[in-house]
């Protein structure tokens, strides 16, 4: 519970540098209400982000800080990008740098970071293995196809001395 709480205000932190960033690569501006002094700010992302940022808007820590978060929540990895490059939301939370530059290269956006958010563990799947040290040497594991991904499941080499 104690990780949820800081990893929520890790998020809310970051959600406050994207809004003070200008983190729209569109025309589109996040709307302030000057009466309230409240800044919304739309912003897209994947599970679990979405869950943690749904929580820091409901928990009041977002309107503490003058911001009220609208999520969107989405199921895929290409359209919070695209809504982000047309303007639908404000920010996106969902990837890390190598996915957002092979997604602006294959796509001919311009989407920037601006600011560094955690960045989620690799997680194994298995319908059969319940623990790592169930995993025998010389088995084989899959790990994704595409490049981004890719190098995020292999662990770092070590230098030999």
């Amino acid at each position: 519970m104690l990780k949820t709480r800081i990893f929520a205000v890790g998020i809310a932190a970051t959600t406050i540098a994207l809004i003070a960033t200008g983190c729209a690569t569109t025309s589109s501006p996040v709307s302030t209400n000057a009466t309230k002094n409240i800044t919304t700010v739309k912003v897209g992302a994947t599970f679990p982000a979405d869950e943690v940022l749904k929580y820091v808007a409901s928990s009041g820590q977002a309107k503490k800080a003058g911001i009220e978060i609208q999520v969107t929540s989405f199921t895929d990895y290409t359209t919070p990008n695209s809504a982000l490059q047309d303007g639908s939301i404000d920010a996106n939370l969902y990837q890390h740098l190598p996915f957002l530059t092979n997604f602006n290269k294959a796509n001919g956006t311009d989407i920037v970071p601006v600011g560094k958010v955690y960045f989620p563990a690799l997680a194994l799947y298995s319908k059969k293995i319940t623990k790592v040290s169930q995993i025998k040497n010389g088995e084989t594991i899959s790990i994704p196809s595409d490049l981004p991904n890719e190098l995020r499941s292999l662990p770092p080499c070590k230098k030999r001395a």
